[in-house]
C-alpha cells in the first residue's frame, strides 16, 4: 500500500488531488452564509421585544360611511 495520497496502490484508481471545489466557490459560499447570518442578526437586533410588524391599523384607508351614495 502506498503512503502517498496522490498515487495509485495495488491497482486501485488514483485519488483526486483536491476535493474538486475551487477556492473561489468555497469563498462565495462562506460569504453567502456570513451575509445570511448577519442579516438575521440585524433583524433580531432591530426588532424590540413584543413589537408587531406591521401595525394592525397602518394599512387601513379611511372610507366614507356606507350611507353616502
Amino acid at each position: 500500500m502506498s503512503q502517498n495520497a496522490h498515487t495509485a496502490a495495488d491497482g486501485d484508481p488514483p485519488l483526486p488531488a483536491s476535493a474538486g471545489i475551487a477556492s473561489g466557490v468555497k469563498l462565495l459560499v462562506l460569504l453567502g452564509l456570513l451575509a445570511a447570518v448577519m442579516q438575521g442578526a440585524f433583524v433580531v437586533a432591530s426588532s424590540g421585544f413584543g413589537r408587531v410588524w406591521p401595525a394592525a391599523d397602518s394599512g387601513k384607508v379611511p372610507l366614507p360611511p356606507a350611507t353616502l351614495k
